[in-house]
This record gives structure tokens, sequence and C-alpha cells, in this order.
């Protein structure tokens, strides 16, 4: 018997130490100010060999009692940092041994297995624990596990993302309350924008999905949650929203360089954006009213020349205006046209950016989605856009002043390029993502 600040605890109560411990691990911030976070590691270390010498302390008891429920705890402790620990998997190796009818010890183990690597062997753990009883942590662990695998072709890796998201989706069925499978769930559609299509509307779903999760106080201060809610602000266009998200991810873990190297990057962008619209690329003036002067309507609208005009009928029409006439949000039934004068270094193969200046010497930039790698356009083509979507940007994070309008175009067959459609090997929806597939805490 164990005494614990004078509360008496016994081999048959064992299991409510690493539940303790878990619980500390969760909610640490719920009781500890946000400055505390650089220690937050250290201490989790300081409560888990807390916790160890108190599961042991009991070990004669408990192992005559329920050996495998005995090394499933220890197992578990052993389990509760990020890092892979391999006492964590030899005690519970040991515990699904003695019982393999332990569900919780089948996901631990198949957590651990994740951590080191060994996708394979967590899959198998996962689906041990799923076949004995349907539950959200061998489901939602299931959602990473079918993300990671890998495909020979491009049709495999869509599929294996495809029943990530079922995975993802069956977890919330169980339990539609849970933070930290709504994160999962966020995840999921992040995948389905990097690998299947850059959409919208799956940005949309991401971001719900993470919103709920912030609202469950066991997920809430999650690094990874605020930096994945980030990056799905930032190809939103949401940029001070984003900005604000990398800082939140680094005050949770002020040793995780990343959400700072993507914050920086961010801001070197939108600064690099501005200051070339300012100078329009930085043409000079003679070279730049030649670019004008060759922007014509009849040769570069392409297939938007035959959508242009009145029609008897009062059918919509494509009406080409110029770029300050547009309005922020979708300009429906509208046409744009101008020359690009320069492309934006951006250190994400997503989105491609440029800059384009009409007839009127307006500058404006454009960020296009669902572009093959190495694809765009140069300096000097001329380039239509239909139904342009306007953002603008005007926002100040620390020194950082932001003021300008862009175009975003999420479907390249909206564009034409010196009067002709992109072809179609210019268009993907395969493209490297930047989230944060860290999703496998259990």
């Amino acid at each position: 018997m164990l005494k614990d600040d004078g509360v008496n605890v016994d081999a048959e109560h064992f299991e409510d130490i690493v539940n303790e411990l878990y619980s500390y691990r969760d909610l640490y911030f719920e009781s500890n100010p946000i400055e505390t976070a650089v220690n937050f590691h250290s201490n989790l270390k300081t409560k888990l060999q807390e916790s160890v010498d108190k599961i042991k302390s009991l070990e004669e008891d408990a192992l005559k009692k329920d050996r495998a429920l005995y090394f499933y705890v220890l197992g578990k402790a052993y389990n509760v940092e990020t890092d892979y620990n391999s006492k964590a998997e030899e005690y519970l190796s040991k515990s699904v041994k003695l019982n393999p009818n332990l569900i919780d010890a089948w996901n631990h183990l198949g957590d651990s297995y994740f951590k080191k690597g060994d996708y394979l062997e967590a899959k198998n753990c996962f689906l041990n624990a799923l076949n004995k009883e349907k539950n959200k942590v061998s489901l939602r662990n299931l959602s990473v596990v079918s993300r990671k695998e890998s495909g020979k072709t491009k049709e495999d890796l869509i599929n294996n993302v495809n029943a990530g998201l079922k995975y993802a989706q069956e977890a919330l069925e169980v339990d539609p309350n849970d933070g930290t499978s709504w994160f999962y769930m966020g995840n999921a559609f992040m995948s389905l924008f990097f690998t299947v299509k850059q959409s919208g509307k799956t940005l949309i779903q991401a971001m719900d999905a993470y919103n709920r999760s912030e609202n469950d106080p066991s997920s809430k201060s999650n690094p990874d949650l605020h930096y994945n809610k980030a990056v799905a602000l930032k190809f939103q266009e949401e940029y001070e929203s984003a900005l604000q998200c990398f800082d939140k991810a680094h005050s949770f873990d002020p040793k995780w360089e990343t959400p700072k190297l993507l914050q920086e990057r961010l801001i070197k962008y939108l600064n690099s954006i501005q200051d070339l619209i300012c100078q329009k690329g930085r043409v000079k003036n003679k070279k730049l009213q030649t670019f004008i002067k060759n922007i014509s309507p009849e040769k570069h609208l392409g297939h938007f020349q035959k959508l242009s005009g009145d029609k008897a009928d009062g059918e919509a029409t494509l009406k080409h205006v110029p770029l300050s006439e547009l309005r922020p949000g979708l300009n429906e039934n509208k046409v744009v046209l101008g020359v690009v004068v320069c492309s934006v270094l951006n250190e994400e193969l997503v989105p491609f950016t440029f800059c384009i200046v009409d007839k009127e010497n307006t500058c404006m930039g454009v960020t296009i989605y669902n572009l093959a790698n190495g694809q765009g356009v140069i300096i000097g083509d001329t380039v239509a856009i239909a139904m342009p979507f306007l953002k603008e940007v005007d926002f100040t994070f620390g020194s950082n002043k932001f003021n300008f309008k862009s175009i975003r175009i999420s479907n390249p067959l909206l564009m034409a390029v010196n009067g002709k459609p992109l072809p179609s090997n210019k268009m993907s929806s395969m493209q490297m993502s930047t989230f944060s597939e860290a999703d496998n805490k259990v």
C-alpha cells in the first residue's frame, strides 16, 4: 500500500495512477499558465517517473491479481510522451500476449509502434482492437495509418486518403463530442485538400473540425491543432488569423521551431507580394508600357471572348472589366485581363503567385491553386481570369503592415493564357503538404 497525499492507493485501484498521469498531460494548461509551457516536457517526465514509481510499488499485489492489467498500466504510463519509448512497447506487448482482449492495451501498443515508425504493426494492433469492439481510438488511429500508407499510383494515394477520412468519420459517430477525434477529422480533410483537390470547401470542413476540437479542454492546448489550423487559414488566405495561430502553436510548445519558421515564411511572402504590387513587378517603365499597349481583349480573352457581350435571351454573360472594378469576394459574370509583370517567390509549393497589370495600369496579385509542380505563367504572358475572386488584405502584425489586393484562382480552367486555356498537363491536385501529421496521441 502506498501513501499519496494522505490517500491510500492499493493494487485494486492502481489504474487510477496512470489515468491521473494522462489527465495531467492533457489538461496541463487548465491549471498552469501558458508561460510554463517551456517546462511542460520536463514536468511531464517528472510526473511520469513519479507515476511509474507508484505503480511499481504495487507490483507484487498487482501481478498476483492481474498480470496483463499490470503490464498494460505500466506500458501506458511509459507511452504518455510524444516520442517512442521501448519500455512502452515491451510492457504493452506482454499485456496483449497475456490477455488479447485488452482493447486499450492494443491501442496503446499500436500507438507505440506508430511512434517507432512501424506503421504495419501499428495498423495490425488497431485492427485487433477494432475487431473486438468498435471504439473511437482505434478508428481515429487507423485514419492516420491509412494516410501514412504508401501507394504505387496516384489512385492508391487517393484511396488511402479516402479510407482515412472514412475512419475519422466513424470515430466521430462513436463519440461526436470528442475533441481529439475532431482534430483527426480536420487532418483527414487537410490530407484530402493536398492529395485529391485543393478545394475551398475542403478547407472550410477542416476549419470547422479544428474549431470543434478547440472547444474541448483536453485538446485545445494541442500545439499541432493550432499549427494545422494555421496552415488551413493560410490556404484560405486568412493571413492575419494564420499568423496568430502559428503564434499560439509556438506558445504551447516553445521548443518546436516549425511554427515560427512557417510564420516567418508567411510574413516574408506577404511582404514580397505587397512590395511587388507597389512597384508593378519592378519592371522598367518603358517595358511596362509596351506590355500594357500589347494587351488586346480581342486576342487575349480567348474562349471567354465568345461569352462576352449582350445576349438577346437575357442569359448571363461575362463582362470584361478593369481590375479597379472588382469587389471583395466572387465577381460573377466578369472577366479581367492583364499582363504578367513578375512571379512572387514562395517557399511553399502552393499557391503559384504572380502579379498582373491591366490597361488602366492597375497592379494586383494572383494566387493559383491546383497547378502541377513547375507549371505557371511567365513575365509577358497575358492572362484572362473569369469570375475572379478578390481578396483584400489589410492588417498589421507586429511591425508589419499589409494592405493589398489579390485574385484567388482555385480552378485553372477559369484562366486563359495568351488567349488559350491552360492545357490539362498543367493542372494537378497532387502537392506537398506542410501540415503536421503528429496526430498519433491516444
